[in-house]
């Protein structure tokens, strides 16, 4: 009320007011001396035909739901207020497509309806509203923003469960594409990612995919030969980082052969004897030939060609043996030489051709050969005896006892000797590197036996080089030495000098060291010079040591003690001849007797 106009407003809603009438007490009082004061009474009838809209609780509301939330999942509760306490009931407006969610009227409570996807719709966007049940009803409208969150519930699909097969041939070249794989998942963002890798069937990593195009390339050379075909197994996987889920799929793959290995050999070339006097038919050898490759190109036929003269004396079949086509006369000189060849059947043959050396049995057309004229060995001196240090291997191409070797020493030396059978040369004496740094043999290689006409032989030069082992202690001639120190030496003055040797030193020669707690009174050159640095009145015992610097965890060391005595001063105290007296006398005995005599 206005203190002076009298004017009565309202200081707040009367909306929660039951009442219908209010009464009102004024009392009025003038500005007169003396004061007088009257009572007055207002009524205020309220007018209730008057209705306020109804208030959403916020004007937009932000939540999230999974896209696997099942019908009837609660989302929210909508609260909407209303100053006449007023029923109000709730609706969806707008916004709710494919009729996905459900707003209870009278509770507020949102909840989901039908099922949801995030790849088809992410967001929703609902226009909601209440409205009161007053005389003239109310109504207030609000935004619902429901964020659908992706889920990983696809897995990785291949377009195919098995690739191939797929044939390649065995050269082809690496980098060469061999098929792209190719796997669908229908999630978005990161869980329909999908990256591939070789699980199963790759051990020898023969090939290689691209992990996100799914490209299978050659990755290494191939051979039909080893791997004639490969079962890998890819598994496509996506990219989720809660819950990956993947797939597999195999790709079959062959390999083609062709024609890329020739036929080899057996144990070629070839070296035989026959008798003097041979038969038509007699077997003289049998040749082994092979290829690695299938089929056609792998099988293999042996022809035989040289002279005409070796033609007609030898043949040879479908499975390689050679055998005589008439009698024949051989000389201890007579010598055939033939050239078998080994063909595949490929379309485009490949052929290998070999020599096959027929001579009488009594022919010796080759020497023992070693591979190399000189051999060298390093042998440390400390190297124990009666092992072997190098064996001796010499080849011989003649049969029979015509290439049986045996060896010995052109020079033999008591240091060593040596198998006559396998050719091992062991260690007979203890070596030393101080006597000797190396030592060289001839070894010589015979063929056929003691009774053997026309032996044939090879030499070959072998150096034994010894290695130095630390075996030698420095040597000063005595472990202990005493010198004497006259009291008036000064700083400098020469003790002594130790003349050590060590016949195996390192590079940097003896080096010579004082014991810690005699290195402020003493030094020692690397001569060995040992002189005074502090001057010392009593006699001192000290230690140098002596080390040969030979190598690194091998280093030799000697202790030589060395006792210094003092001289020119009463250095020492009179001592008897003995500890103890004894002697007996009679009690008879004068004065003046001698008892006994003491000395010192």
């Amino acid at each position: 009320i206005d203190s002076v106009s009298g004017e009565i407003q309202t200081t707040e809603s009367l909306l929660p007011f039951s009442l219908e009438t209010l009464t009102l007490e004024i009392r009025v009082v003038d500005e007169s001396m003396p004061t007088r004061i009257q009572f007055e009474v207002a009524y205020v009838t309220i007018n209730r035909t008057i209705n306020s809209p109804p208030i959403f609780q916020s004007d937009s509301y932000f939540v999230n739901i999974s896209e696997l939330a099942p019908p009837s999942t609660l989302i929210s509760t909508l609260s909407c207020s209303d100053n006449e306490n007023d029923t109000v009931e709730y609706s969806i407006e707008s916004g709710n497509f494919n009729d996905s969610f459900i707003l209870a009227p009278l509770s507020g409570v949102l909840a989901v309806k039908s099922v949801l996807d995030f790849e088809s719709m992410n967001m929703y966007v609902l226009t909601v509203s209440c409205l009161d049940d007053g005389i003239a009803p109310q109504s207030a409208t609000a935004r619902v923003i429901i964020s659908v969150d992706p889920e990983n519930e696809f897995t990785p699909v291949f377009s195919l469960t098995v690739y191939g097969p797929i044939f390649l041939n065995e050269d082809v070249l690496p980098g060469v594409d061999v098929v792209t794989v190719t796997a669908v998942d229908s999630d978005s963002d990161e869980d329909g990612e999908v990256s591939y890798t070789i699980i199963e069937g790759n051990s020898e990593k023969h090939f290689i995919i691209g992990g996100s195009s799914g490209r299978i390339r050659v990755a290494q050379f191939l051979d039909f030969e080893q791997i004639p075909t490969y079962e890998l197994k890819i598994e496509a996987r996506d990219s989720s980082l809660e819950n990956p889920r993947s797939s597999t799929a195999t790709v079959m793959i062959g390999l083609t052969d062709i024609n890329d290995i020739c036929p080899q050999f057996i144990d070629a070339p070839y070296f035989t004897q026959l008798p003097n006097s041979a038969a038509a038919n007699l077997t003289v050898i049998k040749l082994e030939c092979s290829d690695l490759d299938s089929g056609e190109r792998g099988r293999v036929s042996i022809s035989l060609g040289g002279t005409v003269e070796a033609l007609q004396d030898f043949r040879i079949d479908s499975d390689g043996v050679v055998s005589l086509s008439r009698n024949i006369s051989v000389d201890s000189s007579q010598v055939y030489f033939l050239t078998p060849t080994c063909s595949d059947h490929a379309p485009a043959p490949c052929t290998v051709t070999t020599t096959l050396t027929i001579t009488s049995a009594n022919s010796n057309l080759s020497p023992p050969v070693f591979a190399a004229t000189s051999y060298t060995v390093d042998i440390p001196e400390n190297y124990p005896v009666l092992n072997v240090i190098f064996t001796a291997n010499a080849t011989d191409t003649d049969i029979g006892t015509n290439g049986i070797i045996s060896y010995s020493f052109v020079n033999p030396q008591i240091e060593f000797s040596i198998d006559s059978e396998t050719g091992e040369v062991y260690l007979s004496l203890p070596l030393d590197f101080e006597s000797s740094t190396s030592h060289t043999v001839n070894i010589l290689a015979t063929d056929g036996t003691p009774l053997s006409p026309n032996r044939r032989s090879s030499t070959t030069l072998l150096t034994v080089a010894v290695t130095n082992i630390n075996d030698n202690r420095p040597n000063c001639g005595s472990t202990l030495f005493s010198v004497l120190y006259p009291d008036s030496a000064t700083v400098g003055y020469q003790l002594i000098q130790l003349n050590c040797t060590d016949p195996d030193q390192g590079p940097l020669g003896l080096s010579y060291s004082l014991s810690a707690e005699s290195n402020n009174l003493f030094s020692i050159s690397n001569d060995g010079i040992l002189t005074v640095a502090n001057p010392v009145s009593f006699d001192v015992t000290i230690t140098v040591s002596v080390s040969d610097n030979f190598i690194e965890n091998s280093v030799q060391v000697t202790n030589v003690t060395i006792m210094i005595l003092l001289v020119g001063q009463n250095n020492f105290c009179p001592q008897f001849s003995q500890f103890n007296y004894s002697q007996n006398i009679s009690e008879s005995s004068s004065p003046g007797q001698v008892v006994l005599i003491v000395t010192a």
